[in-house]
């Protein structure tokens, strides 16, 4: 799959239904180290065109800029992967008090974060941290 070819609701981590969250974790985390590999290779081509290692023709110089400008967005996309992946983990456990306390079921929980968090025009991964840390809604 192309980089960036994911629309950011697919990757949210509330987009992620319960029963497929450990799947979508090591979606993410698959997709973060090919970044990561696609990353150390531009770095590691750049460094060796710039060092005079590699067939560096005047005409490089573009090219070079192209492969800066690829490794800055593949390590920008592979760090809002790992903050998407911790912010799904404490939306995760969020829920999981939410089901505790009011006994309920992990659909239902995470319905009732979403409603919460749009009548209080916060972001879920917000609310899901005052709830991991006052254990209420």
């Amino acid at each position: 799959m192309p980089s960036g070819a994911r629309h950011a609701s697919t990757l949210s981590p509330a987009a992620a239904p319960a029963s497929g969250a450990r799947s979508w974790a090591a979606e993410v985390r698959e997709q973060a180290r090919r970044l990561r590999r696609e990353a150390a290779a531009t770095l590691a081509s750049t460094a060796d065109t710039a060092a005079g290692r590699g067939s560096a023709a005047p005409a490089s110089v573009p090219a070079e800029a192209g492969w800066r400008s690829r490794l800055a967005a593949a390590e920008d996309r592979a760090a809002q992967l790992e903050l998407a992946l911790a912010s799904n983990r404490r939306i995760g456990i969020a829920v999981g008090i939410v089901m505790a306390r009011l006994h309920l079921t992990d659909g239902q929980a995470l319905e009732l974060l979403r409603d919460a968090s749009q009548r209080r025009n916060v972001k879920l991964r917000e609310l899901a941290e005052d709830i991991i840390y006052t254990g209420s809604v």
